[in-house]
């Protein structure tokens, strides 16, 4: 039994996943990021909608909380889509296996710490989504936005490349200091649930 999904390395398929990531338009638009889990292999799909509005033009449909609602709907029976997620203008995404596989947020995490996708040609090519003519710039702020939260890694890295022993607690100047103990009795009465607390 599979469990997860694939990860394929490379500049290649790194940019050829961020480009379906932000081929989802209305997802992107939408992004929170307190609203999703890199560990969660389903997001809420939004039914009859595109760009923020449905087929008709009419306000946002609901969006399906779980995968079994999902089945339930006519998009989920007819599950002939690819990638089932959506996103072109006027239509409704199909829901099909990979919708269910999909994680909630972008896993491109891989793919920038390795050096396949740069920050900066993410950061480009969402601005040109965020920009472009389907969400013309109404769509989530930082810092709970995709942008924010590409802003967000940046900071990190920026405080880790200045700050010497950034992963560790001893040398660490903006870490606080715990005198931490090691008592030989402590420790195993702890570990055997026997503190007497």
């Amino acid at each position: 039994m599979r469990h997860g999904f694939t990860v394929w390395g490379g500049e290649t398929e790194g940019l050829r996943r961020l480009r379906a990531m932000l081929g989802r338009t209305s997802w992107v638009g939408e992004f929170q990021k307190p609203q999703t889990s890199p560990t969660d292999m389903w997001h809420p799909v939004p039914v009859g909608r595109s760009a923020g509005k449905d087929a008709g033009g009419a306000a946002p449909s609901k969006k399906l909380s779980n995968p079994f609602e999902a089945a339930k709907t006519p998009a989920g029976k007819k599950g002939a889509g690819a990638g089932g997620q959506g996103g072109d203008a006027g239509s409704a995404p199909t829901i099909d296996a990979s919708t269910f596989m999909a994680p909630s947020t972008t896993a491109l995490s891989p793919y920038l710490k390795f050096g396949c996708v740069s920050a900066r040609t993410f950061y480009h090519e969402l601005r040109a989504v965020l920009d472009g003519p389907e969400l013309k710039g109404k769509h989530s702020k930082p810092p709970e936005s995709l942008e924010g939260q590409l802003m967000w890694r940046e900071f990190y890295y920026l405080c880790a490349a200045g700050t010497p022993n950034y992963d560790k607690m001893e040398g660490n100047r903006i870490c606080r200091q715990i005198p931490w103990t090691w008592d030989k009795e402590r420790l195993p009465a702890w570990e055997g649930g026997r503190t007497g607390v």
